[in-house]
Formats: structure tokens, C-alpha cells, sequence
């Protein structure tokens, strides 16, 4: 398939351990949220 490596390129493993708490990963997603803000403003 001539696209897959652009299409692997763009996806993220995020495979969180079960021992998290709902906290842990409500901390997480405000990090990934920012960053990902960040990017966008950059304009990339």
C-alpha cells in the first residue's frame, strides 16, 4: 500500500499502565491537549 508509511508516521502508541488513576490520566490528557495546542498554533 503506498501510503502506509505516511499513515504510520502520523499514529501514537499510548498504551497506559492499568495501575494509573483516573487523576493520572486526566494529568495526561491535559499535557497531550497542550501540547498538541501548541503545534497548532505554531501552524505545523
Amino acid at each position: 500500500m503506498p501510503q502506509t508509511d505516511r499513515v504510520l508516521a502520523g499514529l501514537i502508541d499510548l498504551r497506559l499502565p492499568l495501575t494509573f488513576s483516573l487523576e493520572d490520566c486526566a494529568l495526561i490528557a491535559r499535557i497531550i491537549k497542550a501540547e498538541v495546542a501548541a503545534v497548532f498554533q505554531a501552524g505545523f
